[in-house]
């Protein structure tokens, strides 16, 4: 087990932790993993590593460092040479969310839009439907003109009346297609249900979310994650962004549970990235995926900022990369459970 003992090496003198087992009966879990960064915006760099071989090779770093830190566990990301790193514009004007304000149902009323520069509609949807029954018509519609349109129910929010829904549109190759207004007209003359067009806009950074959208993520980063995700199952997915809208985060995860539709996923700005080997933020949010679990020691009173998952983690030498043997533990589990390689 002479490949297995190097991996304890490479965190010198913080060592690793236990695992409540034999450590030379454990196999090193390898995590899939793909990883999306940002442009700015249309045609431009990408947001970090100047171009595309630039942010390619600062995303191998992330890799190496969370490597370092995940060995603790005998838990590997595949090789920085194997997992995918995709360059992306920002997804255009290309999900409908239905009942985007409190889920409410409808009243009645007539949608108009565009889709790829093309009049639809005007198309009437019926009263008293819920988001959910309101997208099936309109997938039902969108599809009979020639387009993919792909449904997700969301979760009811807390101030929710029902689960909002949301409609990423494809056009025939498979990419997103672009979604508008009618000149002049609104989208839809519904006085109770609301539908919204999602777009990615990161000249005032992404819009993060709150309290209530904790489990299905904000208009903005739902249009992020479902026009760019693979979709892949067992794999864990990273997006890179510039940075956070009017907010101090540097990064945001979603847990693949009942309570959530985004899957594995987190988001990072480029500051965390630029914090590697200070507050280990990359392996932070990792951890929160591998976990399946939000919330963070100090929510519980734990006080050991050198903990990777505390969420006011030290940057003092020692800290923050250790891992509790329990952590250890459920991450193991949950990495046997998503299909890990062995």
């Amino acid at each position: 087990m002479v490949w297995v003992v190097a991996l304890i090496v490479l965190v010198g003198g913080w060592g690793s932790v236990a695992v409540g087992e034999d450590s030379s009966s454990l196999s090193i879990l390898v995590v899939r993993m793909r990883v999306i960064v940002l442009r700015g915006s249309p045609g431009r760099a990408p947001i970090v590593g100047g171009d595309d071989a630039g942010a390619r090779e600062v995303i191998r770093h992330q890799i190496e460092v969370a490597n370092q830190v995940m060995s603790q566990c005998y838990i590997q990301v595949e090789s920085s040479d194997e997992v995918d790193i995709v360059i992306a514009d920002p997804p255009g004007p290309c999900l409908l969310s239905v009942g985007e304000k409190y889920g409410l149902p409808s009243s009645g009323g007539e949608v108009r839009l565009m889709i790829d520069g093309g009049k639809l509609g005007p198309w009437n949807i019926a009263g008293d439907l819920t988001p959910e029954q309101t997208a099936r018509v309109l997938f039902r519609y969108i599809e009979n003109a020639g387009f993919r349109p792909e449904l997700t129910v969301g979760i009811r929010g807390p101030a929710d009346a029902f689960a909002r829904a949301d409609l990423l549109v494809r056009g025939g190759e498979g990419t997103p297609a672009e979604i508008r207004r009618w000149p002049h007209e609104s989208l839809t003359t519904d006085s109770m249900q609301s539908i919204d067009i999602g777009i990615v806009r990161l000249d005032d950074g992404l819009e993060s979310y709150g309290v209530n959208e904790i489990n299905m993520g904000t208009l903005e980063e739902r249009t992020l994650i479902r026009a760019l995700s693979s979709k892949e199952p067992g794999t864990v997915e990273i997006f890179i962004v510039n940075r956070f809208e009017g907010s101090h985060k540097q990064g945001e995860s979603f847990i693949a549970s009942p309570a959530g539709t985004l899957g594995d996923t987190a988001i990072l700005d480029w500051r965390a990235l630029g914090r590697a080997r200070t507050a280990y933020t990359f392996a932070h949010e990792l951890g929160h995926l591998l976990l399946g679990d939000l919330s963070h020691p100090d929510s519980r009173g734990d006080r050991r900022t050198w903990l990777l998952m505390h969420s006011r983690a030290s940057s003092a030498v020692g800290g923050p990369r250790r891992i509790t043997e329990e952590q250890c533990v459920r991450m193991r589990a949950r990495l046997e459970e998503m299909g890990s390689m062995f």
